[in-house]
């Protein structure tokens, strides 16, 4: 039984088996289903993947010592990673690796350093040391929501988080609802806008 991968694909053991002992190969042969069972098809992204797990991994075993140095490496990508400039796409994306405020009180920092809050990631507008009290969200002078770049025209309109600044003539959705903006803000906003309506800030373009 002949058995070919999909093009820009490639066959590999369904079975987890050692990161060195794992195959990848365009077609393979088998003389029973049984022994068909045994492969399984994955893309080319899926495999660099796990070569990359490989190269990482290697044959070591997961311990707690090894988990350890793991931790360390952690906690070393999350003290230098805003060294690296990143869109704010793949910041979004390397989401996790950013510290969190609450492990780096003290720290001082600098415009465009990057942060969480929880599930949320903050970028700094001003200059200042990572306080308990300076929580972002609350203290609209200090941080701003980082979150994927819309071009705010009705078309596509800017997702709404509180804590963002709203400028003039750009759109924005917020709990299923489109509003066209009048009004700069000059700074975060943690409310919802249908709380800014009143205020003049935004106007609501449909119903």
């Amino acid at each position: 039984m002949k058995i070919i991968a999909d093009a820009g694909c490639y066959l590999t053991e369904a079975a987890e088996v050692a990161f060195d002992k794992r195959t990848f190969r365009y077609m393979v042969i088998t003389d029973t289903v049984e022994e068909a069972d045994g492969w399984k098809q994955v893309t080319s992204q899926q495999k660099a993947e796990m070569e990359a797990q490989a190269a990482i991994f290697g044959s070591q075993d997961i311990t707690p010592e090894y988990l350890g140095k793991v931790d360390t490496l952690m906690a070393g990508i999350a003290e230098r990673i805003n060294d690296t400039p990143m869109t704010v796409e793949q910041s979004l994306k390397n989401k996790k690796y950013y510290p969190q405020r609450k492990d780096i009180i003290g720290k001082p920092v600098n415009v465009g350093f990057r942060l969480n809050e929880g599930e949320t990631m903050y970028e700094v507008i001003q200059p200042h040391t990572i306080s308990e009290e300076w929580i972002p969200g609350e203290v609209d002078s200090l941080y701003k929501v980082v979150q994927e770049e819309h071009k705010g025209t009705e078309a596509d309109p800017i997702p709404w988080k509180q804590g963002m600044e709203l400028y003039d003539g750009k759109y924005y959705t917020d709990k299923g609802l489109k509003y066209l903006c009048i009004r700069d803000s000059g700074m975060g906003l943690k409310f919802d806008l249908a709380d800014l309506v009143s205020g003049g800030f935004v106007k609501v373009i449909n119903e």
